[in-house]
Formats: C-alpha cells, sequence, structure tokens
C-alpha cells in the first residue's frame, strides 16, 4: 500500500514537473519566431533596403571614391555614418 502511494505521488510530481517545463518553453518559442518577424521589419527602412545591401552599397561607394582620390581627410567611420543615413531615408 505504501509503495502504491509513493509511487502514486511521485508520478503526479514528475506530471506536474513536465507540464510546467513545456508551457514555458512553448511560449519562448512563440516568442522568438514573433521577435524574428519584428528584426526583419526593422531591418528595412524607408528605402526598403536591409542593413547588408546598405552596407555593401556604401561600401562601393567609399571603394569608388578611394580610387579616384576624393576621400582627402574623410575616414571610413564618418562616411559610414553619413551613407547609411542618407540610405536609410530613401534617397
Amino acid at each position: 500500500m505504501l509503495k502504491r502511494t509513493l509511487f502514486a505521488v511521485l508520478s503526479a510530481t514528475v506530471l506536474a514537473g513536465t507540464t510546467t517545463v513545456i508551457l514555458p518553453v512553448e511560449r519562448a518559442a512563440a516568442e522568438m519566431a514573433t521577435t524574428k518577424e519584428l528584426s526583419k521589419k526593422k531591418s528595412e527602412d524607408k528605402s526598403g533596403m536591409t542593413f547588408n545591401e546598405r552596407r555593401k552599397k556604401c561600401s562601393a561607394e567609399w571603394k569608388e571614391m578611394k580610387a579616384a582620390g576624393k576621400t582627402s581627410a574623410l575616414k571610413w567611420p564618418k562616411f559610414w555614418s553619413d551613407c547609411n543615413k542618407r540610405l536609410k531615408q530613401g534617397a
């Protein structure tokens, strides 16, 4: 009789623990899915370009300017900042 009681209590405890573990995992998976959707929407701005597209375009512009010798006192971080802002605005 004691064995049955202990087995029932142990089974109930394991079952309750499994339920509380499964629910947060499912909730976390749902939250991660919505976070990925939001980050995808944030990556595109008014220009409709993603970060990588803006980076590649600014990099190409920088290489052209550097080859033409037009980067005299301008450094890449400043150029990147200005170019990225310009492209984000959709110019």
